[in-house]
């Protein structure tokens, strides 16, 4: 039986069609942060990633908005229905107007890990960080200054339950205490040793802080004395808390949530058995209690934490890892992964199959060599073969049980895989027998690639780098400055060729990997994947979602910066049309190709047509012609790479046209076509455009 998994993409305006969205799991993947209610029904969350998330059923159903942040998002507050505030790492304030559809930066001159954020009005409102940074605007955000604390304790968290009295947490066992609207602040000892997480008041005078080993401590005069209600017994670490008045309230931690219903004179653990870290909280009322964790994955519950039910779909079990992604053609790829999961679709993503099959063991790379064959390696020595697309497998003898963590193929029979130990096996027969060439090394490598002339470059662990001029057949090992693990080689060609590793390690070659110039790009710490693309695009992928974009040169300074999600992103991968996706940690796939939103009831479907749209010349410098089989056309819409709607052009039903784009910058955009004839079906075709001036 295998586990079919729908994906339900999200209703969006095509001026505001996201460039990479998420295809497992749904809604999303990242850490979900913060979540804030401001009523019964209508609430939001920030993640890891950056993204904002809403609600308009009391947490039954999320939808992810927008991504409003290239930095993490740690806390939310919404004064009203329109207007709301959040705050993240490297100093990032953002702003809505309008319920969360648009966002503007705030001007900060502050670059911290902004931990809380609240409001006591539209315009006054405090952000809370490390080292004792509390910071205060009273225009709605648009300008903040600093409040000197006299400390330099982390502070958490911060409420207000009254406009006059607010209060922070801190590490160390610190409150700070105000009763004139913040204008001072004082500090209060609670004389305990705890790092307090989080914090929340039922009035002025009841509130409660909460963090590690299990600390609860609860005041009853506004803050001066606190009396102990921590758990001794198994020391969890609370992460948020949500209180619904002075008797009810909640706490959350690692695979668990804490009640009470007596002012917090007994917490009842609530577990959950297969969620991992708990990060975000709210009970909207004593009964309906919203709860998400590190791995994007939001939990409901209708009867005052007793059951709990998942609002997430994910084919993959949480914290799953993919380490691969790759396609046939435009609609059937797969994704492998730890524990010997074979991910697979034959629709471009919509909807991803986990395969049943024998595979047990944990696959860390995939290479396509035709039309319907491919290969995947992994541990133990495994390497199996599909010659149907990826439907079924079947095992291939490699005389080794020693780790595989790479392919590469040149042509359909010219196969090599490296692994632990330094071992690089060769096939020349398109699999069916595998022989070790001699690495020389015992070092563990991580991946492999060659360029037709016979040039090869393996790297590994501690820097490895091996040469061959010869197909493999003689492996040299060069000395680089540098003793960083190197997860990824790119043989771009017989002189160019990169790789990457951790600490944002980054090499080039010009000369066929004979000298090598190093760098860092800072903006990944890790990179994992280096990849061409058909465009001529050069991409560079890795940890905490991050990734860069470059045409020859890494070190520009016009380089394309992007933070796509919260999470490790392992590899990158392109169709035949020109659709990217990535693939990751916690089953994350996503990718840049846009599919329409199901039509309402009544409406005439939309169906996909890549195949019937053509156009020409591309790429091209100011004009192109577009044909879609023999329907005619109703709309053209030119998107940027963000997804930005440029132009959009009504083309009254005609066969043929001819589009003027002389307006249009050089570079890389997508078109969107709507062909059909009315009252009949609609056909939208994407394709990519490349304008060379």
């Amino acid at each position: 039986m295998k586990l079919l998994f729908s994906a339900i993409f999200l209703v969006v305006s095509l001026s505001a069609i996201a460039q990479w969205s998420w295809q497992n799991p749904l809604p999303q993947g990242d850490g979900i942060n913060d979540i804030f209610f401001i009523n019964s029904t209508d609430g939001f969350a920030v993640t890891s990633g950056g993204y904002f998330m809403a609600t308009t059923d009391g947490g039954a159903h999320w939808t992810v908005k927008n991504q409003p942040s290239t930095f993490i998002l740690n806390a939310l507050f919404f004064v009203d229905e329109q207007t709301g505030f959040a705050c993240g790492s490297d100093g990032m304030v953002i702003k809505t107007n309008d319920g969360g559809e648009t966002w503007n930066v705030m001007p900060m001159s502050f670059d911290d890990y902004l931990e809380d954020i609240f409001f006591i009005n539209r315009d006054t409102g405090f952000v809370v960080a490390e080292y004792g940074v509390l910071i205060r605007t009273d225009d709605g955000g648009q300008n903040w200054t600093n409040i000197d604390l006299n400390s330099t304790e982390y502070l958490t968290a911060i409420h207000f339950p009254e406009p006059e009295t607010g209060f922070i947490s801190a590490k160390n066992g610190y409150l700070y205490r105000t009763t004139d609207k913040g204008t001072t602040w004082e500090e209060v000892d609670t004389n305990e040793a705890e790092n307090f997480n989080c914090i929340w008041f039922a009035d002025k005078n009841t509130g409660w802080m909460a963090g590690d080993w299990g600390a609860i401590f609860k005041t009853t005069n506004g803050g001066s004395l606190w009396t102990n209600q921590s758990i001794t017994d198994v020391h969890p670490y609370f992460n948020a808390c949500s209180f619904i008045d002075e008797s009810n309230g909640f706490l959350c931690a690692e695979g668990v949530i804490y009640k009470t219903t007596n002012g917090g004179e007994n917490w009842n653990a609530q577990s959950i058995s297969d969620d991992y870290n708990i990060g975000s909280l709210w009970a909207i009322s004593s009964q309906i209690i919203i709860c998400g964790n590190e791995f994007g994955v939001f939990r409901r519950s209708t009867d005052s934490g007793d059951n709990w039910t998942s609002q997430t779909e994910s084919v993959t079990e949480q914290n799953t890892i993919l380490n691969d992604i790759a396609f046939f053609d435009d609609e059937t790829g797969i994704s492998v992964g730890n524990d010997g999961i074979v991910l697979r679709t034959t629709n471009g993503g919509r909807t991803w199959i986990a395969m049943e099959d024998d595979i047990y063991t944990t696959l860390n790379d995939i290479e396509i060599t035709g039309t319907n064959t491919g290969f995947i390696c992994g541990n133990s020595g495994k390497i199996y073969r599909t010659t149907d697309q990826g439907e079924s497998w079947t095992g291939l003898v490699t005389n080794t049980t020693t780790n595989l963590t790479a392919l590469f193929s040149l042509g359909s029979d010219s196969l090599w895989s490296c692994g632990y130990t330094g071992v690089i096996l060769f096939s020349e027969d398109g699999g069916e027998s595998w022989s070790p060439q001699s690495s020389g090394s015992s070092t563990p490598l991580y991946d492999i690639g060659f360029s037709s002339s016979g040039t090869g470059i393996a790297v590994g662990l501690n820097g490895t780098v091996l040469r061959s001029e010869d197909f493999g057949n003689i492996w040299n090992t060069l000395s680089l400055s540098v003793n960083k693990t190197l997860y990824s080689v790119l043989v771009l060609n017989k002189d160019t060729i990169y790789i990457g590793g951790t600490m944002s390690v980054f090499g080039a070659s010009v000369d066929g990997g004979v000298n090598w110039d190093t760098y860092y790009l800072h903006w990944i710490p890790d990179i994992y994947d280096i990849f061409a693309d058909n465009a001529d695009s050069l991409y560079a992928v890795g940890s905490i979602g991050r990734m860069e974009v470059t045409g020859n040169d890494w070190k520009s300074a016009d380089n394309e910066f992007k933070h796509i999600c919260g999470t490790y992103i392992y590899a990158i991968t392109q169709t035949p049309s020109g659709y990217h996706y990535i693939c990751g940690r916690n089953g994350m796939i996503m990718s840049d190709r846009y599919f329409e939103p199901d039509p309402g009831p009544g409406s005439a479907p939309v169906l996909h047509d890549n195949n019937s749209l053509q156009i020409f010349p591309n790429p091209f410098s100011d004009r192109i012609t577009i044909i879609h089989g023999n329907m005619p056309i109703k709309q053209v819409h030119v998107l940027d790479i963000t997804g930005k709607c440029l132009k959009e052009i009504d083309c009254s039903g005609v066969e043929k046209m001819e589009a003027n784009l002389e307006d249009l910058h050089e570079g890389i955009y997508m078109i969107q076509v709507i062909a059909g004839e009315n009252g009949n079906s609609n056909y939208s075709s994407t394709s990519r455009l490349m304008i060379k001036n």
